[in-house]
């Protein structure tokens, strides 16, 4: 599966090389950015189209780091707590089975203990 990662991911890299050496010129050009306000008019110098492709691309990339790496986090505390509380409930199943068993009679609802009884007064 590896070897089938490292084929696409230098099958993208290849296509993107070409399509910019193919459209070179378009590229190359140069972007006049405005920003018209009404009190403020901003004008910056010429950047290479190139250059505003890659840095929204890298931009992209570390927005999108940014996330894994918060939910990376997220993902730490909530196990982290889960374990916790998994480690407690299991100290007590081990302290509940710990426990001395009492020898009592209970009741199993079905009115045996007055069945018992009504032979014994037949009796006398």
């Amino acid at each position: 599966m590896r070897y089938v990662k490292l084929a696409i991911l230098a099958l993208c890299v290849a296509v993107g090389v070409l399509f910019f050496m193919q459209n070179d010129a378009q590229f190359t050009a140069m972007l006049n950015i405005k920003l018209d306000l009404y009190a403020v008019k901003l004008v910056g110098a010429g950047i290479p189209l190139y250059a505003v492709v890659v840095g929204a691309f890298l931009l992209g990339v570390l927005l999108s780091l940014l996330y894994f790496v918060i939910e990376k986090i997220n993902s730490t505390r909530q196990l982290r707590s889960c374990n916790k509380k998994m480690r407690s409930l299991e100290q007590e199943l081990t302290s509940l089975r710990n426990l001395p068993l009492n020898d009592t009679n209970y009741s199993n609802g079905f009115g045996t203990d007055s069945l018992s009884s009504q032979p014994q007064e037949e009796n006398n």
